[in-house]
């Protein structure tokens, strides 16, 4: 099997580790989501004009730009979870015995890494910066941003940032 490509088993690596990839990355948004709507509905308690539905779809805007500060980690979990179940099903193991190097296995989570890496810097970055923008509007909107709210209201990350540059 040296002389021929194993197409079937690059398709079947590519297809797993692009799924799984995905999915860890779904579960990591889940997972922002739900705790950035958490902390809105603490901040907001005192408020008068917001509503959960307000709350929800602020929840909504704020939430892709720090997944997408996540990303590479989804991406290197997804990855440790199928290579641990390749080697759990001893699917690598056969692999190898059938000739294929282990550069080659390799291949297709390089291919899925380079993709997800360009969709996530065409189409992923420019949709949350477009986010961005409307989830400062939607919080002046909903929540009276004020003096007081705006430490309260900053993602960890551009707080930590705009300290650095201070």
């Amino acid at each position: 099997m040296s002389g021929l490509t194993p197409k079937l088993f690059y398709r079947y690596l590519f297809k797993r580790f692009a799924l799984t990839i995905l999915l860890t990355f779904l579960v990591v948004l889940t997972l922002i989501y739900v705790l950035d709507f958490v902390e809105l509905v603490r901040i907001s308690q005192g408020l008068q004009n917001t509503n959960v539905v307000s709350l929800l779809y602020l929840s909504l805007l704020r939430a892709p730009p720090v997944a997408e500060q996540a990303f590479p980690f989804a991406a290197l979990f997804g990855s440790l979870i199928v290579f641990l179940g390749l080697s759990r099903q001893r699917e690598l193991v056969v692999a190898r015995a059938a000739g294929i190097s282990i550069w080659q296995i390799l291949l297709a989570p390089l291919l899925v890494a380079l993709m997800l890496g360009l969709v996530s810097v065409t189409v992923y970055n420019p949709v949350t910066a477009a986010l961005k923008n409307g989830k400062e509007e939607a919080e002046a909107k909903w929540l009276r941003r004020s003096e007081e709210h705006t430490s309260e209201l900053q993602s960890p990350c551009n707080l930590v940032c705009r300290l650095l540059l201070e």
